[in-house]
This record gives C-alpha cells, sequence and structure tokens, in this order.
C-alpha cells in the first residue's frame, strides 16, 4: 500500500518567523572572485601561456576552480582561499601584478628561479598573513618596499640574486 499525499502531512507550521538561509556570495565552493582576479593578473602579467607547468590555469570557464581542478602551483584552505602560491622555476616573464594583495590569506608565495622583472610591488605588504616570500634568482630591481617590514607573520624572506637596494 502507497499511503496518499494527504496522510503524509502534519501538522501545518507558519514558518514566516523562521529562520532563512541566506546566502551572501556567489563563489560557494570556489575561491572568491577577488582572489581569482589576482591569480589571473599574475597569469597575464607574467605569460601564464608558455610557463614551464601551466596545468589547470583556465580563465575561460568563470567557474573553473583552482582549489578542486589541481591548478598547478595552487594550494587552497578548506574553506576556498589561496595559501600557498608555488611557482618558482617555471618560466614566468614579466611583472608581479599591484593586485597580488588580493590573496589575503596567502601564507606562501615562492616566485624564485623565474624571469620576473620590475619592482616588488608595496601592496605585498598587505599579505599579513604572509610567512614565506620567496623571489631570489630574477631580475627584480629597485628598493625593496618598506611594507614589507609591516608582515608580522613574515618567517623566511629570500631576495638574493636580483637588483634589489635598501633596508628592511
Amino acid at each position: 500500500n502507497i499511503p496518499s499525499p494527504s496522510s503524509l502531512s502534519g501538522p501545518s507550521k507558519d514558518v514566516s518567523s523562521s529562520t532563512a538561509l541566506v546566502v551572501t556570495s556567489n563563489y560557494i565552493n570556489n575561491i572568491p572572485p577577488l582572489e581569482r582576479q589576482a591569480l589571473q593578473d599574475l597569469y597575464n602579467s607574467t605569460d601564464g601561456p608558455n610557463w614551464y607547468h601551466v596545468f589547470g590555469w583556465n580563465f575561460s570557464n568563470p567557474n573553473a576552480n583552482p582549489c578542486d581542478e589541481g591548478w598547478y602551483g595552487v594550494i587552497c584552505s578548506a574553506d576556498y582561499h589561496v595559501k600557498y602560491l608555488y611557482l618558482g622555476y617555471n618560466s614566468l616573464r614579466g611583472t608581479i601584478p599591484q593586485s597580488i594583495y588580493q590573496l589575503s590569506y596567502l601564507q606562501q608565495l615562492v616566485l624564485d628561479g623565474n624571469q620576473i622583472i620590475g619592482f616588488i610591488p608595496s601592496s605585498i605588504g598587505y599579505l599579513s598573513s604572509l610567512q614565506w616570500l620567496t623571489l631570489y634568482s630574477n631580475n627584480l630591481r629597485g628598493t625593496i618596499p618598506v611594507t614589507i617590514g609591516q608582515l608580522s607573520s613574515l618567517r623566511d624572506l629570500s631576495l638574493s640574486i636580483n637588483q634589489l637596494t635598501g633596508t628592511i
């Protein structure tokens, strides 16, 4: 015997005052849009299509997920924030974009052994969770940004084999 729909209904309930789930973001199970933009800016400013390892880096699909799809060198937290970016010795050619600070949960930034040129962006000093900054063996020049001295979590800083000046 299959019960009728009317026999399955229980007492009615007023749900007008019930708590509802309100979704406040459109990036559920993906990284936030600003983090995605920072990755795209880095990709674009360092000749991403010609990196040695470029597996997974896909910006043509707006729903591509660097955390779940295994983008080379990107490691995320369980709550979909970029925590580690390992792109050392990967043929990056170009500059570090100012938008790098949008990776606000970043703990390790490893870009050594590439052909990165230009200045270290001062915005790097806004990465308050950064513990490792590895930029040695590139073609960076200019003054080391004073903002690097504001990185209170920083434990390892590698800037040698560049044309940098200044103190921290």
